[in-house]
């Protein structure tokens, strides 16, 4: 299964948000200073995903 979309709520300061990733030619990137919210994203991510 590959995820085409990621919607996810309610997980710390984020407000609902869907990630598309419909393109298949698209690479992630998660980068930024400390506190930015690098973690949450990919705990965000992990959480859709199981």
């Amino acid at each position: 299964m590959i995820p085409w979309r990621l919607r996810f709520s309610g997980i710390r300061d984020y407000t609902p948000t869907v990630m598309d990733f419909s393109d298949k030619d698209d690479h992630i990137l998660i980068s930024g200073p400390n506190g930015a919210g690098k973690s949450t994203i990919t705990f965000c991510m992990g959480g859709t995903l199981f």
